[in-house]
């Protein structure tokens, strides 16, 4: 077998799906609590989403277009195209087992998720009440005739069709009603019952529908084309670009279409007659749609017991009491390994830099950093504090666009200096610059990570983070900055770190072949993405 040999190749989309599969395996997990065996279904069902959005859809492009080169795998886009339905159609039935299993033994624990038909006439009327008060006002029922056209739905929408019939003339008729994805999943009606939004909108729909009886409901769901494409070298205007691109990602082609079981197929019939999709994209699901909704039976405070205690990072010498971080810095070099360590260190390196009155500078590369982002926060009041504030927002970050370019506004307005990426490539990388005034001379702080500047994924991932000052890498992140803001990172080699794609590769193959040359005693360990 040679090193052209497809072979010797996983294919890159098959195998991230068998990485999902091992997420759902997980759920499986007898010996793990059931909510957090919950938790897992959650993130296998948000896993596919994305992978639809962006995986799938980039495929269904290049079959479109007529592509049909192929990489090492030697699979055309339709192959695997092919491939990933087969394997998803198996893996649905898998699902359907495991959400069951978990139900079941959540019923036995006091946790009942319920359909309306499974509850007395008392829960009903209370049922009733919850949807005259908290859903009539704000669900949007439309009956799609010749002046009431299909709306329009943005992607990872959430809906229920319904099949009329006329109290007037006995003519059929089919409605929508649009669920806002800013209400809650899952009803809880009493201690420990919950039904799901659907439901509830279905049951009582005839009160949105004065003049028709409800003969049929199922609920359904859209996943739309979101990956954007970005003609960099073209724009102009990068930020307007990407605010645009952000506007079409809701309109992009839809992709895949969630259904829930249906007594025939008149519902999906007249579904699929406005979204178009094709008939191997089409799922029908006996369990709940949307399973990123399940995060709000994991979070229950009632049932807390049913998932793992939450672990609480240490934060261990020479940091553990109210120390100064920069002068710490200057005696030690910090090694930090999240989540086990807190990332909280980090958050207190930048937030004293933001307030030291010696401090002249802080620069600072952000690629997620989370919705309320401490750090962030520092920054903003740096710049207000007349400090030199330079940030690279990533906005390429993939699903945080939104989020990064709000943040990069922000900056701006505090009077800092934004710097929108580089041309052709991602800035993963995570580092942080501090330059103080100390006596005569300046000192410099870095911060390197493998992880995000985000508080909330520093307690979830595992990274390691070095606090120096170690002068050869405080001059190579001097001069990594400074290629940052003149575009000339292609050109830029630098001493002690290194950087990508111009240095790491040939580093790396460097060090293997070391190892080659050591023979029997050669040695390779690499952790990598």
């Amino acid at each position: 077998m040679t090193i052209n040999d497809s072979k010797m190749y996983f294919n890159r989309e098959l195998s991230w799906l068998k990485f999902n599969t091992r997420v759902l395996n997980e759920a499986k997990n007898t010996n793990i609590p059931l909510l957090e065996r919950l938790k897992f279904v959650a993130i296998y069902g948000t896993n596919l989403d994305e992978f639809y959005m962006i995986r799938v859809a980039g495929l269904k492009r290049l079959y479109a277009s007529g592509i049909t080169e192929v990489g090492a795998d030697k699979l055309t886009p339709l192959q695997q195209l092919k491939s990933i339905r087969e394997q998803l159609d198996k893996e649905k039935n898998v699902l359907e087992g495991i959400f069951k299993e978990i139900q079941d033994g959540l019923a036995k624990e006091g946790m009942h998720i319920k359909r309306v038909s499974q509850l007395n006439d008392e829960q009903k009327k209370q049922l009733h009440e919850y949807f005259i008060n908290y859903l009539y006002p704000v669900i949007v029922p439309v009956v799609v005739d010749a002046t009431h056209p299909f709306p329009h739905l943005n992607n990872l929408s959430f809906a229920i069709a319904l099949q009329l019939k006329s109290l007037h003339n006995g003519s059929l008729k089919f409605a929508m009603v649009r669920i806002s994805r800013l209400l809650s999943r899952f009803v809880e009606i009493e201690s420990g019952i919950f039904v799901a939004i659907e439901d509830i909108v279905g049951e009582f729909a005839s009160e949105l529908f004065g003049d028709y009886e409800i003969m049929n409901y199922v609920p359904f769901r859209i996943t739309r084309n979101a990956d954007m494409e970005i003609e960099e070298e073209e724009a102009d205007d990068f930020i307007e670009l990407m605010s645009e691109g952000l506007k079409t990602r809701r309109k992009g082609e839809v992709v895949r279409l969630e259904v829930g079981t249906d007594k025939d197929t008149s519902l999906l019939d007249f579904i699929n007659s406005h979204l178009k999709v094709d008939s191997k994209d089409i799922y029908m699901y006996r369990i709940p749609l949307n399973l990123s909704g399940l995060w709000e039976l994991v979070g229950s405070k009632a049932y807390a017991h049913l998932t793992i205690p939450p672990f609480n990072p240490k934060t261990l010498p020479p940091l553990h009491s109210n120390v100064e971080i920069l002068s710490t810095m200057e005696n030690h070099d910090i090694v930090l390994f999240h989540p086990y360590e807190s990332f909280d260190p980090v958050v207190n390196f930048i937030q004293s830099a933001a307030k030291d009155p010696d401090v002249l500078s802080i620069r600072m590369t952000l690629y997620r950093v989370g919705k309320n982002s401490p750090i962030v926060k520092a920054l903003i009041q740096a710049a207000e504090n007349n400090k030199q504030v330079t940030a690279l927002v990533e906005l390429k970050a993939r699903f945080d666009e939104e989020n990064n370019l709000h943040w990069a506004h922000s900056l701006e307005s505090a009077g800092a200096h934004v710097i929108y990426g580089v041309p052709g490539l991602k800035v993963h990388a995570k580092i942080a610059l501090v330059i103080k005034k100390v006596g005569n001379t300046l000192k410099e702080y870095v911060h390197l990570s493998t992880g995000n500047y985000n508080p909330s994924t520093a307690k979830i991932y595992t990274d390691i983070s070095l606090l120096t000052c170690n002068s050869a890498f405080a001059k190579d992140a001097i001069k990594l900055f400074h290629s940052l803001s003149t575009g000339s990172c292609y050109r830029t080699k630098l001493d002690c770190l290194m950087i990508a794609p111009t240095q790491i590769k040939t580093k790396i193959l460097e060090l293997i072949e070391n190892e080659i040359k050591a023979g029997t005693e050669g040695r390779i360990i690499m952790k990598c993405n």
